[in-house]
């Protein structure tokens, strides 16, 4: 059985936007509108990701050998 969403205030004024700022006119268009927003998303998406990588190869560099040790004593491996 499919579990369907309520139709929210906020849900029905943020479609409304969309159309508004897309006006799309047929499957084409909404299909370009779609891909234009989860393209965006996934984009901040993964730019967040690569930040939080970088900072953590950062910090590790940045740690003295005794931080590094306590780090691999600490670890609980995965599985």
């Amino acid at each position: 059985m499919v579990r369907q969403r309520k139709l929210t205030i906020e849900r029905k004024e943020l479609i409304s936007q969309l159309l508004a700022t897309y006006q799309p006119e047929d499957t084409g268009d909404v299909q370009s509108m779609l891909k234009d927003l989860l393209g965006d998303m996934f984009q901040g998406m993964l730019e967040a990701e690569l930040e939080d990588d970088l900072y953590d190869q950062c910090d590790r560099k940045l740690q003295t050998p005794a931080q590094k040790s306590n780090e691999k004593q600490n670890h609980i491996p995965n599985g």
